[in-house]
């Protein structure tokens, strides 16, 4: 038998978890979405971020080791705290066949309900996407300066990153074994940032463990 807890991100600074496309002569990059046009952060990502956080919490002591295996799986090779991280490519793609699961899952993460049910009937209603979600959203421009102190040619990017917010994502665990809700508590002060653009002050995060209401 399962318990389902919610994590909160709250984001303090512009973030972006990049869909992999670009809008045209718009954004070089744009803030990954769901069905609605609001931003969701994917459930492999968290899972990623925790799985960092927890290795390093276990390598503090913070954390019995072999229990990141047990929550959260084997990882595959040259992910964090997998044995021959660096490994080429294709040891890296054969890790996987010899990856075990963990106990948790992670849903994706996304605004509150009352949002998506907003937008849900603003979407039956209304052509095109209400001012209010695209105010969601702002475009961010940086380029590369030379030796000189100059904009070098050709390196002006634009992206497109989410405001600050709150999201929210669903974890399930065992629920009779409490000590998982207890790890996760431990090692989740110990992630700090999220998504791309961390080096310039983006996806600035802060994840809580809460009782889902």
């Amino acid at each position: 038998m399962n318990r389902e807890y919610v994590l909160k991100l709250t984001f303090h600074s512009p973030w972006q978890v990049g869909s992999g496309l670009g809008d045209g002569a718009v954004a070089d990059a744009v803030v990954l979405k769901d069905r609605l046009g609001l931003p969701t952060v994917p459930g492999r990502t968290i899972k990623g971020l925790v799985r960092e956080a927890m290795v390093r919490a276990a390598e503090a002591g913070i954390v019995p080791l072999e229990r990141v295996e047990r929550w959260l799986g084997s990882p595959r090779a040259g992910l964090p705290g997998a044995i021959g991280e660096g490994e080429q490519d294709s040891q890296q793609e054969s890790g996987r066949f010899g990856t075990k699961p963990g106990c948790l899952w992670f849903g994706s993460a996304g605004l509150s309900e009352r949002w998506t049910h907003w937008a849900s009937d603003q979407a039956q209603t209304e052509a095109g996407q209400p001012p209010e979600v695209a105010a969601l959203y702002g475009l961010h421009a940086s380029t590369s300066i030379n030796e000189d102190g100059v904009a070098a040619e050709h390196t002006l990017r634009v992206v497109e990153a989410a405001v600050p917010m709150e999201l929210r994502a669903k974890v399930v665990g065992p629920a009779d074994d409490t000590t998982w809700q207890t790890d996760l508590r431990k090692c989740l002060p110990l992630i700090r940032a999220l998504g791309a653009g961390r080096s310039r002050g983006f996806g600035r995060v802060s994840i809580s463990v809460e009782d889902p209401k």
